[in-house]
């Protein structure tokens, strides 16, 4: 016969099958894999394009982007294309992806 639990057991239970990076997880297993990663982490530069990183870094970071990408034409897929080009590589989509169901 199946064994009766409380909700509470049952809940927690089910906890211990989440990893401990889980908000599901239990608690004390959070707490425990957290502070494992403060530890790894705390004396590291986080990276120059994430938003830990000082502001001269992300400066730097995003200035040498621009840079490198600045006389690139934009896919045609993206925001910063011209309405032309989105409008023609939208619409070759569409004509590829007609082709495919017919």
């Amino acid at each position: 016969a199946p064994v009766k639990m409380a909700p509470s057991e049952v809940v927690a239970e089910k906890a211990k099958t989440f990893a401990a990076s889980a908000s599901e997880a239990p608690l004390d297993a959070r707490v425990k894999d957290r502070s494992a990663w403060i530890e790894a982490h705390k004396n590291k530069e986080p990276p120059a394009n994430s938003s830990e990183a000082s502001l001269d870094a992300r400066v730097e970071d995003r200035s040498a982007w621009i840079e490198a990408h600045k006389n690139k034409e934009p896919a045609a897929s993206t925001s910063e294309a011209s309405l032309e080009a989105r409008v023609e590589d939208r619409s070759n989509w569409i004509s590829k992806f007609q082709t495919a169901k017919a």
